[in-house]
């Protein structure tokens, strides 16, 4: 499994997290075997990585459990205390889907972010609308 820690960076900061945190063990099943260190990586980065903004990407091959570990991640107690805020975007989405609504978008600024972002929102005939200010 390949990390990439830098996508892109931004100013935000929540502040640097305290150093003392641990990290509770992604695993407690067998359902994926061989990812633990991949696990371990990408929490650290999560909780322990840069003050400012960050991407965390994940990339290999189809099929290669990448949507597992990202769940397992997302879902593990030391990330859920952690963040204030959690989303998964495909949940945005299924939440979104049939039916209407209004998104504001503000201070977006870059076209490759809207087009990350613009994914997320079902189009059809719902007459649903994004605001966006740049």
């Amino acid at each position: 499994m390949d990390v990439v820690e830098i996508c892109r960076k931004g100013t935000l900061s929540s502040g640097e997290p305290s150093t003392k945190r641990s990290i509770t063990s992604i695993y407690d099943d067998d359902e994926v075997v061989g990812f633990e260190k991949d696990a371990e990586i990408i929490m650290m980065k999560l909780i322990r990585g840069t003050e400012e903004w960050d991407v965390i990407s994940i990339f290999r091959m189809p099929g290669l459990s990448k949507t597992t570990l990202e769940s397992k991640v997302y879902n593990n107690p030391s990330i859920v205390n952690y963040f204030d805020v959690k989303a998964w975007s495909d949940m945005l989405r299924r939440v979104l889907i049939g039916k209407r609504y209004l998104i504001v978008l503000d201070d977006i600024w870059d076209v490759e972010a809207w087009e990350d972002l613009g994914i997320c929102f079902p189009q059809g005939e719902d007459r649903s609308r994004v605001m966006v200010t740049t």
